[in-house]
């Protein structure tokens, strides 16, 4: 499952990337359809049947005709081959928080005001029918096995049910960053002294916790890595990160990034090495290849300005930054081992208009 999308895959367009959290039910309260309505989808059985394998390759993301405030956002499922069919209507804000491994649901929020509360939807990707949350003090949020897990800045973990029913609070006190593992049967989750937990959904109860490694100040959980490890960022000051990659059933962690001054965060494991989602290579937000101690950057069109929707073997997905709505604002398909680059959404593809959120299924 695509997790901790704070940092990941929930890619908006201010350059902020936000999650979810805390919940309560509401009725046609989050991502309320918009003047001018959804997009026409332009295809039929594009979602995976029920029973699909993981759905590599398949991307959700918010598409805006002419901008980010035009009021007429939508919720669009593209598959790898350029079909796409439109979900729903989407708020000006809206951004896409996580999207299953199969690629049939789909969870979508906003913050309203400050950020006292977050309006969660969860889309039936198949029937198009949203289930709407409230969520108070919302921080972040991560599809598990036949839920959603949310955290909230000042009270513990929940876990609802996909139709928003609360099934359990966890324990322990204010939550941050979660992430599940594949087959989203256990979370992981950071506290507020920079701890990464790693709890059984179900049962609430905590498996394990990864120490911080020596050096560090605080962690928070990133992706799987392989069918037993994970990874996690861990900062030192602000604004510099390391990226080490542990065991959940091991509680060693070990470096996967060179130094700090590499700012490396978000490690995905991919055919030619690790992928990190950002360094202070370029002046810019950059994807970086790692091969042993050798950093290259994946660049589109010489514009470094990416970030990562997903990753899996040979394979990258990638958001152009759209705050200035250039031409290459989009989602590109970045073929590692060539380097070669195919536009799959935004301007000058056959799905139009501006990408303002993303997040690509890639087993993680």
């Amino acid at each position: 499952m695509n997790a901790n999308t704070i940092r990941r895959s929930a890619l908006v367009a201010s350059g902020t990337l936000v999650a979810a959290a805390g919940l309560i039910t509401g009725t046609g309260l989050a991502d309320a359809a918009p003047s001018g309505g959804a997009h026409a989808a332009v295809s039929s059985g594009v979602v995976p049947p029920p029973g699909a394998p993981t759905a590599y390759g398949y991307t959700a993301l918010v598409r805006h005709a002419t901008g980010p405030t035009d009021n007429k956002g939508a919720l669009v499922l593209l598959a790898p081959n350029g079909q796409h069919t439109t979900i729903g209507a989407v708020s000006n804000d809206a951004f896409v928080l996580d999207i299953s491994s199969n690629a049939r649901t789909i969870v979508t929020g906003f913050f309203v005001g400050t950020g006292s509360e977050l309006r969660l939807t969860i889309w039936d990707a198949e029937t198009k029918k949203p289930t709407y949350l409230r969520v108070p003090n919302g921080s972040t949020a991560t599809l598990v096995k036949d839920g959603l897990v949310v955290s909230r800045y000042d009270k513990p973990a929940q876990l609802f049910s996909r139709a928003g029913k609360l099934l359990k609070t966890y324990s322990g006190g204010a939550s941050g960053e979660l992430a599940a593992t594949a087959d989203g049967t256990r979370v992981l989750q950071s506290d507020t002294a920079g701890r990464v937990f790693v709890r059984d959904v179900a049962g609430g109860t905590i498996i394990k916790t990864v120490p911080i490694p020596k050096g560090e100040r605080w962690c928070t959980p990133d992706y799987q890595y392989g069918a037993t490890e994970f990874t996690m960022s861990c900062s030192k000051d602000a604004g510099f990160s390391q990226v080490y990659r542990f065991g959940l059933a091991t509680s060693t962690a070990a470096i996967l990034t060179v130094s700090h001054d590499n700012q490396a965060q978000s490690g995905r494991k991919v055919s030619a090495g690790v992928l990190f989602d950002a360094s202070t290579e370029s002046p810019a937000p950059t994807p970086m290849l790692a091969k042993g101690n050798t950093f290259t950057s994946l660049k589109v069109g010489g514009v470094p300005n990416y970030s990562v929707a997903g990753a899996y073997g040979d394979a990258a997905y990638l958001w152009g930054d759209g705050q200035d709505w250039t031409p290459w604002n989009g989602i590109y398909r970045y073929t590692i081992s060539t380097g070669k680059t195919t536009k799959v959404a935004g301007t000058n593809t056959p799905l139009g208009g501006f990408v303002t959120s993303a997040v690509t299924v890639d087993g993680t």
